[in-house]
């Protein structure tokens, strides 16, 4: 079933763009196994992946639309976030053509696409073609997925997650506890949840969750049962080349995901950043959470008397 999709063609400053309308997209609490994930797909022959675009999380929290459109005025803001994310070169200048065609102003869909172009060239990347199949890879795309879905209602969503006190910690060890604090993180993680538990109600064929202790405990396993649900060809012997192709997809400048392609940190990686109080907080806090992943808690003794001595 590779290449099932309808590829179509449009052209920006006369540029020729190649599209396609179901992409996948890679989505989940940060520091959950999203670059691991994505670099296991990226090695297979149906699926070409870009940096992380970030593209509508800066749609959403900093443009006004007006009927779904990006309006002239604001185009600057969107692309030069987009593009400093992305470590490309400013240069909004090479989207005027977009809007000047389209005063009344830009779908946001054709300008995601357009930043894909921009992408690939940057990059020495291919696009997506009848062949190939688009991962896009923005971990807090979660919170947009509605957004998503209006403009490629064909897409499809893979939710990883992991187990928050592990999560939690790998971002205030690779992030900051001071920019970031854990009550936020708490927050957050609990938010992207239920946004995940929205769109399995609503729309279950778009949707895939599995859990980074499982990708790391069985990686073919999870891999053919992944692949399978995409309706794409596997082939097991080309996730051997997953470290080299994470190497197209960490920027230079997210230095905090030196060591994210690897296994190095499982299950059993350490929580020293977290003392054994905030553990506890955020297995209380995030319960719920932890019943519906099927996650066990940490130090369970030492969590019920938290409890009992908070209740």
């Amino acid at each position: 079933m590779e290449g099932t999709g309808e590829a179509q063609h449009r052209c920006i400053d006369g540029k020729h763009l190649m599209h396609r309308d179901d992409p996948i997209f890679l989505v989940g609490f940060p520091r959950s196994g999203t670059t691991f994930l994505q670099s296991l797909l990226a090695t297979q022959s149906s699926i070409v992946s870009f940096p992380e675009t970030h593209f509508y999380t800066v749609l959403t929290g900093h443009l006004s639309l007006e009927n779904g459109l990006i309006q002239v005025r604001d185009y600057n803001d969107v692309i030069e976030r987009a593009e400093r994310m992305m470590g490309l070169a400013e240069d909004s200048m090479r989207y005027e053509r977009l809007f000047a065609d389209h005063p009344e102003g830009v779908q946001s869909v054709e300008l995601f696409r357009s930043l894909l172009h921009e992408l690939s060239q940057a990059y020495e990347l291919p696009l997506p073609d009848d062949d190939h199949r688009l991962l896009e890879k923005t971990p807090m795309h979660i919170l947009h997925m509605p957004r998503i879905l209006s403009d490629f209602p064909d897409a499809r969503f893979i939710h990883i997650t992991r187990h928050p006190v592990h999560a939690i910690s790998s971002h205030v060890r690779k992030l900051s506890r001071r920019e970031h604090p854990i009550s936020e993180l708490i927050k957050e993680f609990a938010q992207t949840l239920e946004k995940a538990t929205d769109l399995q109600r609503s729309h279950p064929e778009r949707y895939f969750r599995l859990s980074y202790e499982q990708l790391v405990g069985d990686t073919e396993m999870q891999m053919a049962e992944l692949m399978s649900w995409l309706g794409l060809r596997f082939h097991p012997e080309r996730l051997a080349e997953h470290t080299k192709k994470a190497e197209d997809l960490v920027l230079p400048h997210e230095t905090w995901k030196s060591r994210n392609t690897g296994k190095s940190e499982i299950v059993e990686a350490e929580i020293a950043d977290l003392g054994w109080r905030e553990v506890a907080t955020i297995q209380l806090l995030l319960e719920k959470e932890m019943k519906e992943l099927d996650y066990p808690m940490i130090r369970p003794l030492f969590q019920m008397m938290y409890r009992w001595k908070n209740a």
